[in-house]
């Protein structure tokens, strides 16, 4: 594929974010070719159900198979939404991500501190983190948005003794954010708090449920959006070959895209809606 062009500015995801399942793996043949052509397929349906944000996290994989699965997940989105529309994450893998064409690269317990990380990525690409119960959003100043775990119980993998944040919790933790950066924004020009996409346990029944819970209550919005793996890939797990039998119903996946495209547009309005790129905190602009 051709080399991605430079990115000059850093690009928040859309108010729906699809993470790879994380357990793509070699084939019993020790092949990658055939796993990463059936989450292309998957990826395929799934974008044409609407989603337009992509997270590849695939700790299995080896470099080179990461890289050629991101560089088909970035041709599969800007295919449908254009360059400017599609919007494509790596999780962790930071010395892939300006190859890959990467608009953010999404830190891990793993991977560096925002400062070294941006040295590696540059400052043109969006820095995400994982936030759980208990932490406050003054501990990621200088990252470009959250994603803020678990919000229901996960269905992918164990709670290893976290407790769920539920709906009310993760809104809680969004306005927080917000609150938190709006005096400083108001004097610098910088997009007030860090944005909030809620995680963990997502499915058509409980953003379905929630939304329709917020909407009685009222008041204002701060989740951002909201991120998923299961819910859109399907929870069947049993393994053929290097992955999970859920990616190879494209029907399914097509189908629960298109839903959940609809409650998120329906609550968190158009992804053209969203706010603009996050400028430099340094010169009040954008990033070149």
């Amino acid at each position: 594929m051709n080399k991605p062009a430079e990115q000059t500015e850093r690009r928040l995801p859309s108010p729906l974010i699809a993470l790879t399942p994380g357990t793509l793996q070699r084939s019993r043949a020790g092949a990658t070719d055939a796993v990463i052509a059936i989450m292309e397929r998957a990826a395929h349906a799934a974008v044409a159900g609407g989603v337009r944000s992509l997270m590849v996290r695939e700790p299995a994989l080896e470099d080179g198979a990461f890289l050629e699965l991101a560089l088909r997940l970035r041709a599969i989105l800007e295919g449908a939404w254009g360059a400017n529309g599609a919007w494509l994450a790596v999780h962790d893998r930071l010395h892939l991500a300006r190859a890959a064409g990467a608009h953010a690269v999404h830190l891990g317990g793993a991977s560096l501190e925002l400062e070294p990380a941006r040295l590696v990525v540059g400052h043109s690409v969006a820095v995400g983190a994982s936030s759980h119960a208990g932490d406050v959003p003054g501990d990621f100043v200088g990252v470009d948005y959250l994603l803020h775990a678990p919000v229901f119980e996960p269905t992918s993998k164990p709670l290893h003794g976290r407790d769920t944040l539920g709906w009310d919790g993760a809104e809680s933790f969004a306005a927080e954010s917000f609150a938190a950066e709006s005096s400083g924004a108001e004097s610098s020009g910088a997009m007030a708090g860090i944005p909030v996409y809620g995680l963990g346990g997502i499915t058509i029944p409980s953003l379905a449920e929630a939304v329709a819970q917020d909407r009685e209550h009222g008041g204002p919005r701060r989740l951002r959006g909201v991120a998923l793996i299961g819910g859109l890939w399907g929870s069947d797990a049993t393994p053929i070959d290097g992955m999970s039998r859920a990616l190879t119903d494209t029907r399914a996946i097509h189908a629960r895209a298109e839903e959940l495209t609809s409650i998120c547009l329906d609550a968190f309005g158009s992804p053209e809606a969203q706010p603009d790129p996050q400028p430099d905190a340094t010169t009040g602009g954008p990033l070149g």
